[in-house]
């Protein structure tokens, strides 16, 4: 009975090593490293061999086994990039770009400055919008005076004379806010129209190094005309304000050599529309004062979010128009991975499932995640190419899921790197 002996020893070793228990979680090649070398007798090889034998095919068996049952549970591609939200933020208003704030590839907060556009125009603009205001506030308050004067007004020559000194009193106030509001929108069309004729020089000068073409020239030209023209009836204006200030001086010693006043409850009500129609003109001084000051503050252009700048489009003295391109922001929070399964794997994977994600750039760094989204197409939608023959030949098609990212990572990830994704569709 020696080989009896023989196979109980080395079944005895196994069983010391706790080889036969872990079999089935083991890979052959960590299994050939457990096995014990057991000596023996040179009459026992035989025996021994053949046990061998008989362990290594159970093991391997067991192995493959397990290796299937774990790979079964599992979706993997290398068909997989970075994606993050890319922004391209454009210019909300029109002006020339006074200082650009930052170079490509910086790491800007949310709010953080971007680039600032000239803002003496807007500044011009801010200073009429601002005096229209107080011309309607004055103008409010003498509407005022004169509806409490006609409701407490007795017929008598004095009150009458009174009231009406007094809105004249008004009247004065408000040709004087008028005048100064025409000052400033002079002021601003001439500032304009200076702006004009220096672009259209240096357009001309452009065109002389055969940079531009003679269309942009015509343009400029005519843009400056227009500003000119603006300036020219800007101070017209004030000369036109001006007149009528001196002529309201004059209705004002009229009005207090008024001897007598009907007063009526038709007065009353015209008064009190009076009131009414002055609070509308405030009301609508000041949506035109937040409209400029809106205009204002879009002359700084900002973050909308944490990101990265890139492609950098404009430079100091660049003229923007609303709607021009400025830069991208690409964004370091909303970041996810873009993956392509083959329609044998997309079957068994659904939203919700967990996912695993291995960068090449980071070698050793796995990353959790979980399906976000499935798409609904194929990547290049079904192709048939044609084959040798009268047949064809179908490839295979990727189908687009989407892997969110359960937590921020610790590294750095650029949109576009490369990535293996493996999705647990078991999970779910």
């Amino acid at each position: 009975m020696p080989p009896r002996a023989s196979s109980d020893a080395g079944l005895e070793a196994l069983a010391e090593k706790d080889v036969l228990p872990r079999a089935r979680s083991l890979p052959p090649q960590a299994l050939l490293r457990e096995v014990p070398l057991v000596a023996v007798p040179e009459r026992q090889k035989t025996a021994h061999a053949r046990l061998w034998l008989v362990a290594g095919a159970f093991v391997a068996l067991a192995a493959l086994g397990a290796f299937r049952i774990v790979r079964a549970g599992t979706e993997t591609t290398d068909h997989a990039t970075v994606a993050a939200r890319v922004t391209s933020i454009a210019a909300e208003s029109s002006g020339i770009v006074a200082e650009v704030l930052v170079e490509d590839h910086a790491v800007v907060d949310k709010g953080a400055p971007l680039l600032r556009l000239a803002a003496a125009a807007v500044d011009a603009k801010m200073a009429a919008a601002r005096a229209s205001l107080a011309s309607a506030e004055a103008a409010l308050a003498a509407a005022r005076t004169r509806a409490n004067v006609v409701g407490r007004q007795v017929d008598t020559t004095t009150v009458v004379a009174r009231g009406d000194e007094t809105a004249a009193r008004a009247r004065q106030k408000l040709l004087e806010a008028e005048a100064a509001r025409a000052q400033a929108a002079a002021d601003a069309a001439t500032i304009a129209s200076d702006l004009a004729t220096r672009e259209l020089e240096r357009v001309r000068t452009l065109h002389a190094q055969r940079v531009v073409s003679d269309a942009q020239v015509d343009e400029a030209r005519a843009r400056a005309a227009q500003a000119e023209a603006e300036a020219r009836r800007a101070r017209a204006l004030v000369l036109a304000t001006t007149a009528e200030r001196t002529a309201a001086l004059g209705l004002g010693e009229a009005a207090s050599g008024r001897v007598k006043l009907t007063t009526s409850g038709a007065e009353v009500d015209l008064a009190r529309t009076d009131v009414e129609l002055a609070a509308a003109r405030v009301a609508e001084a000041k949506a035109a004062l937040d409209l400029v000051e809106l205009e204002r503050k879009r002359a700084v252009v900002t973050a909308p979010a944490r990101g990265i700048v890139e492609k950098r489009r404009v430079a100091a003295g660049t003229f923007v128009t609303p709607g021009s391109e400025l830069l991208l922001l690409v964004s370091t929070d909303d970041v996810w991975v873009d993956a392509e399964f083959k329609e044998s794997q997309i079957g068994k994977i659904a939203p919700g499932q967990a996912a695993d994600v291995e960068l090449d750039a980071h070698a050793g760094v796995r990353l959790a995640g979980h399906v976000e989204s499935v798409g609904g197409a194929t990547v290049a939608r079904t192709s048939l190419l044609q084959a040798s023959g009268n047949g064809f030949a179908r490839t295979t098609q990727r189908v687009p899921v989407r892997i969110a990212l359960d937590r921020r990572p610790e590294v750095p990830l650029a949109a576009g790197l490369n990535a293996t994704v493996t999705v647990r569709v078991g999970s779910k």
